[in-house]
């Protein structure tokens, strides 16, 4: 009985290995990618990527210099308050 089912299971798997070779297409050599063309595709969508890349480096330090120019403003003013405090402090100090 056991020897009927290891023949039953190895008849099986060949038959379904012996499918998938012949249902698996061919690579018809007409039809392959050449590797030179698959080569430039792949350079050009890299080179794509790349000033993809650049322009949002680009606009990052765009915006970078548009926000350390605004810091500049903000620590100026910031400045101000803080020596308008220590007069407006003075002041009280010598109004007690």
């Amino acid at each position: 009985m056991r020897r009927r089912s290891h023949l039953a299971i190895t008849l099986i798997a060949l038959v379904m290995v012996g499918t998938s070779i012949v249902t698996t297409p061919s690579r018809d050599p007409a039809l392959a990618a050449d590797p030179l063309a698959e080569a430039k595709a792949q350079q050009q969508a890299l080179e794509k990527t790349l000033s993809q890349q650049r322009a949002a480096l680009a606009t990052l330090k765009a915006t970078s210099a548009a926000l350390a120019a605004k810091l500049d403003v903000a620590k100026a003013e910031l400045a101000a308050v803080t020596a308008e405090f220590n007069r407006v402090t003075g002041l009280l100090t010598e109004v007690r």
